[in-house]
């Protein structure tokens, strides 16, 4: 029975698991893995009165409700972050980061300087000061969202070099060293 089980477990991960999800992830389904096992040979005794690959469809489907519900296979903590990174500059994407290759008189001075906008046909990208990305990054390991944002294309990387922010000239500002986050983070509801 352990080696019938083991076996309709490692098929259910194998089947239903991304390579590269989180543990939490893989615990998860190890859990409904197990339920649709117990399920399978219920039926296949007679105690459930139903058909073979039933308890793991059901499974399945419980697994994957799990899974929308958490918003995806990588780790919560990167997904938190990202978010985070969104709400702020959904937040204060007007009133803390100065469109300095706009000619605003309006924008000259910003209390509490977070970064730079420019317009990029019709998107938006910001410029987040190296001084302000630990603010926004609060609560989460800047280094790690910071790669983690790289990872899916959301950073705009320096050319060369380990470095994640990278130089920029910025009009009346100089050269400023920036995390450069791309408009998909706000356009792209899957980023």
């Amino acid at each position: 029975m352990r080696e019938v089980v083991a076996e309709s477990m490692r098929s259910f991960l194998q089947d239903h698991v991304p390579a590269g999800a989180d543990g939490q992830v893989f615990r998860v389904a190890s859990r409904f893995a197990l339920i649709g096992a117990a399920g399978e040979i219920a039926a296949a005794l007679g105690i459930l009165p139903w058909e073979p690959g039933e308890a793991l469809k059901a499974a399945k489907i419980c697994f994957d409700a799990w899974l929308d519900a958490r918003g995806g296979v990588e780790p919560a903590e990167v997904r938190d972050g990202i978010n985070a990174v969104k709400a702020f500059l959904s937040a204060n994407g007007t009133s803390r980061f100065l469109a300095a290759w706009e000619d605003r008189a309006d924008e000259a001075r910003i209390p509490n300087l977070a970064g730079f906008r420019r317009k990029v046909g019709d998107s938006i990208e910001y410029l987040i000061t190296t001084d302000a990305w630990p603010e926004i990054a609060a609560g989460f390991d800047p280094k790690s969202l910071a790669a983690a944002l790289a990872d899916r294309n959301l950073l705009v990387l320096p050319s060369s070099g380990p470095h994640r922010a990278k130089m920029v000239r910025i009009p009346g500002h100089g050269n400023r060293r920036v995390y450069h986050i791309s408009p998909d983070l706000l356009e792209d509801p899957n980023a």
